[in-house]
């Protein structure tokens, strides 16, 4: 994924003490893409998620899920573990078992 995500020390007043930040990954994204204009939608949600180090799920439209099943296709094959970016599919009540 991301190889510099990177925090930063922050001033601090007093001696011999540092102040930092650094970034975690906050866990599985659950993406819900609608039916126009889905690879760009989908491209907005799954490449910062995956820079911060984290799993994806990603709701397809009902009406038009093929071209992110050509998207898992492609994930796939650029050797991403299993898991990483799941697609799934279904009507709108899919979305509660996320």
């Amino acid at each position: 994924m991301a190889d510099k995500i990177e925090g930063s020390t922050l001033p601090i007043d007093k001696q011999n003490m540092h102040v930092y930040t650094t970034h975690h990954p906050i866990g599985v994204v659950a993406a819900i893409v609608p039916w126009n204009a889905q690879m760009f939608l989908t491209a907005t949600k799954l490449a910062p998620a995956l820079a911060a180090g984290c799993s994806v799920i990603i709701k397809a439209s009902e009406i038009a899920p093929c071209s992110l099943f050509e998207l898992a296709k492609l994930i796939d094959q650029a050797g991403f573990p299993k898991g990483v970016v799941s697609i799934v599919t279904g009507i709108a009540i899919t979305v509660l078992s996320l």
